[in-house]
């Protein structure tokens, strides 16, 4: 077994794992205690409890198959009457309910409420502070972006709550419950959240690693040798700099030169994936066969490291180290571009089977490898790396003419199809939901180009592509070949990022290899 996964749960039964309601139409597992939408049964089975082969799954999947299955936004509430709350395989939660009358709107969070507040109630001209609320019990079926809570009678003992799951805002991630004890009714577990405060230390390019982490809930990361300690030299003083920074400070080099550095000294997954992908751009700076060499498999060696120190985190994320696991996720991204590992067509990977399977590793973790984040996502935007948080979670602008204008052409391509390339329905339809999103990109990426870095060309889209459409893409197919030719255009400007250089003429350049010369007219010119 792989270092730092957990024992699968390979002796329970596909009905003991999941526990079908009939009443509500669900499946619920028994050991994460939440429901889980159909298709993310695969995706839950693989990363959650470490199913890696798609034969341990398969007695799973094909249990589930033969559920009559309700849609998330579709799933009935409990009436709150009578013997329905709470829903024994649910856990329950301490809530807050919006005390204006005939406002129905529940959370887990004070600052949730005062956005709803805000957001739903601002023309009351009333101080959010004199409005009321009240304490109650809920419950939710889904996490992410289905995350809806009810609320009912309680007459168990207020001891038997559990602390709040924070609400996801990052639409592409599907939370999941972290195990910890129950605490009392209207009780906040305690949180260590201010040993990462503003004021960061920084820390030397040569610091001594043998001794104590500042921290004594942090790991402790092990003396290096001369190699690494020069690694970490070089880092700082260039790798850290040719890294995006986050939303509004595209010239802060402080983030990944300072605050990131020092984190990354108290968590050895973070420590040896800033290493790694120092030694690739040691080994583009170097291009003689021999040096470039040395640094290849010297990156390889410490992202070896770092992948099962990162999985074992995300199996158990908590205050202190939540803010690395965020920073790991990014750092994949360039990671993966400059080691080539990435398929050719850039949002797929080579592998058959479903989403776990399909989708490239950096974007299967920036969708869903940060699920545990989501119960900590306040600290995490509150913290060091606030500025990185925020360029994942922000609006997008939408109803602008360009968007329009994108959107007609991109719609005029599948209408000038002739009878004979027409595609099927069902095709049509996930061409037009993924031609919306690319159109929104497009709009996004034109509103502020001198600010424009790696995460905004890669989180509109991709993060919002839908499983139909990836298979699509996976399978070479005409509609996604000529959506994501037109998406070429938008990395086009971080091709001058070392790590992406002509990464999006190579795409485009692909896609018209693969597309059939019928469809060449779609193809948009860089």
């Amino acid at each position: 077994m792989a270092p730092g996964r957990q024992q699968p749960v390979y002796g329970l039964h596909p009905a003991e794992l999941f526990h079908y309601s009939h009443k509500y139409r669900v499946v619920i597992c028994t050991i994460c205690h939440y429901a889980i939408p159909r298709p993310g049964i695969a995706w839950h089975l693989k990363e959650l409890h470490h199913f890696l082969n798609p034969c341990d799954r398969r007695p799973y999947l094909d249990f589930v198959a033969k559920l009559d299955l309700c849609e998330p936004d579709q799933v009935a509430r409990p009436s709150g009457t009578g013997n329905d709350f709470p829903v024994p395989e649910l856990p329950v939660y301490d809530g807050l309910q919006c005390g204006l009358k005939g406002c129905s709107y529940l959370c887990t969070s004070e600052k949730r409420l005062k956005n709803h507040w805000a957001t739903a109630h601002p023309a009351l001209g009333v101080c959010q502070q004199d409005l009321n609320s009240h304490r109650v019990p809920v419950q939710t079926f889904f996490r992410g972006n289905k995350l809806s809570y009810f609320s009912g009678p309680l007459e168990t003992t207020t001891s038997s709550l559990h602390p709040k799951p924070a609400l996801n805002p990052m639409p592409f991630l599907k939370p999941a419950l972290s195990s910890k004890k129950a605490y009392p009714f209207h009780t906040t577990p305690s949180s260590s959240a201010s040993l990462y405060g503003k004021v960061v230390t920084v820390l030397d390019a040569t610091p001594s690693l043998a001794g104590e982490s500042t921290n004594l809930h942090h790991e402790t990361v092990p003396s290096c040798d001369t190699d690494t300690l020069s690694l970490l030299q070089h880092y700082q003083a260039s790798t850290s700099k040719t890294i995006d920074p986050g939303t509004h400070t595209p010239n802060d080099n402080s983030l990944w030169g300072e605050v990131i550095f020092q984190i990354a000294h108290e968590h050895k997954f973070l420590l040896h994936g800033i290493l790694a992908l120092t030694c690739l751009h040691l080994a583009y700076l170097n291009p003689v066969p021999r040096t470039r060499n040395k640094y290849l498999i010297k990156a390889s060696e410490h992202q070896g490291k770092a992948m099962p120190l990162f999985r074992k985190a995300l199996a158990k994320p908590n205050d202190n180290n939540c803010h690395a696991i965020l920073v790991f996720c990014c750092l994949l991204i360039p990671y993966t571009f400059a080691s080539e590992q990435q398929d050719e067509l850039f949002l797929t990977s080579k592998q058959h089977g479903n989403e776990a399977d399909i989708v490239p590793t950096w974007l299967y973790f920036i969708r869903n490898g940060c699920i545990m984040l989501s119960e900590y996502w306040d600290l995490v935007e509150d913290g060091p790396c606030e500025s990185l948080a925020k360029c994942w979670d922000a609006a997008f602008e939408t109803g602008t003419p360009q968007q329009t204008a994108y959107l007609n052409s991109l719609h005029g391509i599948m209408a000038a199809a002739s009878s004979e390339h027409a595609w099927s329905e069902q095709v049509c339809a996930a061409y037009l939901v993924a031609a919306k999103e690319l159109a929104t990109a497009f709009a996004c990426s034109r509103s502020d180009l001198e600010n424009y870095t790696t995460w905004d060309a890669l989180r509109v889209w991709p993060t919002r592509m839908s499983m139909d459409f990836t298979k699509l893409l996976h399978d070479l197919h005409p509609a996604a070949l000529i959506l994501l030719a037109h998406y070429a255009i938008l990395l086009e400007p971080i091709e001058v990022k070392w790590y992406f250089e002509g990464r999006a003429t190579k795409l485009l350049k692909t896609i018209s290899q693969k597309l059939d010369p019928y469809w060449h007219f779609a193809l948009p010119h860089m």
